[in-house]
């Protein structure tokens, strides 16, 4: 429930407490290809009591075990159970069935379904109805409540670390190292005493939260520096984080192109080649990580090399706009999609981690050149992408001052949640909690 009533006063996307969002309605999204009123007619047919002689079987998926398991050792008849999952298959694969999903069974004994409810972690439930002489299946979406809830701690060790004892959603630490992946490298620049509050928006399902949404606005102090980071819509649907003066946090290159566990090597003019055993110049820093980590490219571009080049092993090699190019060494093997004179998006994998070439370990060697001169990675200044545009300014600054209002009456209390009806954006992205896997070669 909400605590603070100046927040609400003056915070205008937080429209109500407790107030129920149905985030997709209840779409039938799927019935043997019966149109989408007869699924309505189905689930309207059922709004009726149960029968004296029905009876209610709740239970849920055992570990190491399945749903037709569970629910034969829940008492229920064999017959039942292959008539629901044979219909159950058309909707839902059963493999997918995990530990700790539910479900419910009414029947009037001994083999008259009445309905049938089984419930998974995600935002699917799936429903089974007797229909004329057989029973049909139907994918429904949870009734979910929307929610802004703030986080805010101090660095101990890690940022990792210090988010996993706060008992957060690992998931959060993606999202925030992402807002300021162009500004902060949490590697190696993170301190310990550094301070850290956002504001992200989520959605519960009977009190757990099933996913995280979009951070809204976000602050970190780097060795008492503040960073800060604010979610703006222009009114042509264009969405991104700037900092508190209208300035885009997104810049032409990333800090760092991969998840690494060390720099091993950095740039230096005179180095000792640790397999040459003579000292030359090391255009790059080298970043350890297990084999396999996979490496994005740094900014969009095209790739202009992609192969084999002698002491570097695999390398793709990428030119971007404002005359910076960059270059990735001693890579395993390439993503899918890599071609030579292709075009690639920042963030995008294009290979991964490997020792190929000259290497005493698996590591990537990254390089980058600024109008065909070698230029330090981890000290280099980047040029951002577009502020926000003057004739636009005043409503970002409104949206800023109530974010910025917004954040600086966070708790990191995981109670503390502000309920509304609806996104901070309409087109917002509701995004999933798991992030996007990438497939290793």
């Amino acid at each position: 429930m909400v605590r603070n009533g100046n927040l609400m006063k003056h915070t205008k996307y937080f429209l109500n407490s407790s107030v129920t969002l149905i985030i997709l309605g209840f779409i039938l999204s799927y019935l043997l290809g019966k149109s989408p009123e007869v699924q309505q007619q189905i689930v309207e047919e059922q709004k009726t009591s149960l029968p004296e002689n029905a009876r209610v079987i709740e239970g849920s998926i055992k570990k190491n075990s399945s749903l037709y398991m569970s629910m034969s050792a829940d008492g229920i008849p064999k017959s039942l159970i292959y008539g629901i999952t044979s219909s159950l298959h058309e909707v839902f694969d059963l493999k997918r069935s995990m530990p700790g999903d539910k479900y419910c069974l009414e029947f009037i004994p001994p083999d008259t379904v009445l309905k049938f409810e089984y419930s998974s972690s995600g935002l699917e439930k799936y429903m089974v109805y007797p229909r004329e002489d057989s029973l049909v299946a139907l994918k429904v979406y949870k009734e979910l409540k929307r929610f802004y809830r703030g986080v805010r701690g101090k660095v101990k060790g890690s940022l990792w670390e210090t988010l996993v004892r706060m008992g957060e959603d690992p998931v959060l630490i993606g999202k925030l190292s992402d807002i300021f992946a162009w500004e902060i490298d949490f590697l190696t620049e993170v301190r310990e005493g550094d301070e850290f509050d956002f504001v992200v928006e989520g959605f519960e399902d009977e009190g757990n939260t099933v996913f995280y949404g979009d951070i809204i606005a976000a602050r970190y102090v780097l060795s008492g520096e503040d960073h800060y980071a604010f979610l703006y819509q222009d009114p042509q649907g264009k969405m991104d984080y700037f900092d508190e003066r209208g300035k885009s946090l997104r810049k032409t290159l990333l800090k760092s192109p991969l998840n690494y566990r060390r720099v091993t090597s950095r740039f230096s003019r005179s180095r000792l080649h640790p397999i040459l055993k003579i000292r030359r110049p090391h255009y790059g820093v080298d970043y350890a990580a297990k084999p396999g980590t996979p490496v994005v490219s740094a900014g969009d571009g095209r790739v202009i090399f992609k192969g084999w080049q002698r002491e570097y092993g695999y390398t793709v090699i990428i030119r971007h706009a404002h005359g910076y190019q960059t270059s990735y060494g001693h890579l395993k093997g390439f993503a899918r999609g890599i071609v030579k004179n292709g075009r690639v998006k920042q963030n995008q994998v294009i290979g991964y981690v490997g020792s190929t070439g000259l290497s005493t370990g698996p590591h990537l060697d990254y390089r980058v050149k600024k109008d065909g001169r070698y230029v330090d990675p981890l000290k280099m200044e980047l040029p951002s992408a577009s502020p926000v545009p003057a004739n636009l300014m005043a409503d970002f600054e409104s949206t800023r001052d109530e974010l910025l209002l917004t954040l600086q009456s966070v708790t990191a209390d995981k109670s503390y949640r502000i309920y509304v009806e609806k996104p901070l954006y309409e087109s917002s992205p509701q995004l999933a909690s798991a992030d996007e896997k990438v497939e290793s070669p």
